[in-house]
């Protein structure tokens, strides 16, 4: 599974985005039961290589891809249901995940 985000300026810099990431991989990996969560960033943007560099993601290498007309180097990341679990809280949980499940066809 691939995850995606964006945070206005006002709120980066706050510990958003690393919640974020934590509830999504937590939502792939115990809700979905994924093999693989995926994510990837441009070369030059700190805030979300920061995010992803501070969790276990193995770097997966690079690719250069268009950005606004342009060719430009695209970071991609990856993480491993073993290496989540170094990271996984308790705090975090699952209502409903099971409707969601279905409507997916991403049953256990």
């Amino acid at each position: 599974m691939t995850t995606g985000s964006w945070l206005g300026l006002a709120h980066q810099g706050q510990g958003f985005g690393k919640e974020l990431r934590q509830a999504a991989l937590h939502l792939i990996f115990a809700g979905f039961d994924a093999d693989l969560a995926v994510t990837r960033a441009w070369h030059d943007n700190a805030a979300s290589l920061g995010v992803t560099r501070s969790l276990p993601y193995a770097e997966t290498g690079t690719t250069v891809e268009d950005r606004r007309g342009r060719p430009d180097t695209m970071v991609g990341f990856a993480m491993t249901p073993g290496r989540w679990a170094t990271i996984r809280r308790d705090d975090i949980g699952l209502v409903g995940i099971e409707a969601v499940r279905e409507v997916l066809g991403n049953q256990r």
